[in-house]
């Protein structure tokens, strides 16, 4: 009897600890997931710092996703940052409501950037404005925090005069047609579609013969340029694993490369020297 009571309070210690354990494991993934702190002045590394001759009327600075190493990413708070820090682009993810509305976020799901869950294609946009952004860098300073509109992220930047890169992962032809048509409200200048989906780009292509169209490709073929240039692309966005050669070829093709998720001076380094001058970054700030 005593040896059965033994086990049992072993077991129950044994479960008490595994708990603690778990617990101690979801604290520390929220930990990293959550970007509470932004960049400090010190932390900040500038394009001059890493190319001293380099003149800022030959680059274009994107921020990538606003400027999300101060903000919550995909925000107008993280617009507004960029452009008081100088950068002349921002770029942001967007996703389509159940209701037809476009809305600026990176994931399917609003389960990542907000106290709610759910993704975005099942959620009209009434739905997803009861959920607040809880995740980003130093999100205690931008409480109730909501997930903007496409035409109110478009609207701020033709008021602080950005250009505007979207990123467009998929739709079909319906969601972009809405797309487009509030290009033609606002006007397309300025504004620009990039996508890994050959399909999305065409369709653009199609329906808006004036918008300015990149391809998403970590390693375009010479398919891939040919129907590039066929569908009257302006050029190759990549983050990593372009060669030399790949490099010489988007430049032979008449493309313009640009370089995406630059966080380090090595990696501007690189896709300058291959003539890059249209840069995606959160890191490295203008000036």
């Amino acid at each position: 009897m005593a040896i059965k009571k033994r086990k049992t309070i072993v077991i129950i210690v044994v479960a008490v600890l595994v708990a603690i354990a778990l617990a101690a494991v979801l604290i520390a993934v929220k930990s990293f997931t959550r970007n509470d702190g932004g960049k400090s002045p010190e932390q900040i590394i500038r394009f001059s710092q890493i190319i001293p001759d380099i003149s800022p009327y030959e680059i274009m600075p994107v921020a990538k996703r606003g400027l999300c190493a101060q903000a919550p990413e995909n925000t107008l708070q993280s617009i507004e940052l960029a452009a008081a820090e100088g950068f002349a682009a921002v770029s942001f993810d967007v996703r389509e409501t159940r209701d037809g509305i476009w809305v600026l976020l990176r994931d399917e799901k609003i389960n990542t950037m907000t106290d709610g869950r759910g993704k975005v294609s099942k959620l009209t946009y009434y739905e997803i404005l009861m959920f607040t952004i809880n995740n980003g860098a130093n999100i205690a300073n931008y409480p109730d925090t909501k997930i903007p509109t496409l035409e109110d992220g478009l609207l701020l930047c033709r008021s602080l005069n950005l250009n505007a890169f979207i990123r467009v992962e998929k739709s079909d032809e319906q969601g972009l047609s809405r797309l487009v048509n509030l290009f033609t409200e606002l006007g397309r200048e300025g504004f620009t579609i990039v996508s890994p989906d050959k399909q999305v780009l065409e369709i653009v292509r199609q329906l808006s013969p004036e918008t300015e169209i990149w391809f998403e490709n970590d390693s375009p073929g010479k398919k891939d340029l040919d129907w590039l240039k066929l569908n009257g692309g302006m050029g190759v966005v990549s983050s990593r694993g372009i060669t030399d050669k790949q490099a010489e070829r988007i430049k032979d093709a008449g493309l313009a490369l640009a370089g995406d998720n630059i966080d380090s001076p090595k990696k501007l380094k690189k896709f300058y020297d291959y003539g890059t001058r249209v840069f995606f970054t959160d890191s490295i700030y203008p000036g």
